[in-house]
């Protein structure tokens, strides 16, 4: 008794397909009922600032003191590092 083995082969499908990607990302995508909507200009750094502190007024007007009170810090230690140092080379 004589057994042969054959060789399991995959079977390729003759016909060629083209696959097209699932998401093109330079088109939006195509839904239906939806339209979309066209993209606002761009907003510049002072339009932008004088939305938000219409918004939000209480923020610009804080800013302020907390500016003055950081200057007047660095200012501060500034001249005390400056005083110490003459002092101690002395």
């Amino acid at each position: 008794m004589t057994t042969t083995t054959a060789a399991a082969t995959p079977v390729v499908s003759e016909q060629t397909t083209t696959q097209q990607p699932m998401f093109d990302i330079s088109q939006p995508p195509d839904i239906e009922g939806f339209t979309p909507l066209s993209r606002p200009r761009e907003e510049t750094f002072q339009e932008k600032f004088m939305r938000k502190s219409k918004e939000n007024p209480f923020v610009p007007i804080g800013e302020l003191p907390n500016e003055l009170t950081l200057n007047h810090l660095v200012i501060r230690v500034r001249l005390t590092t400056k005083t110490d140092n003459r002092s101690v080379a002395s």
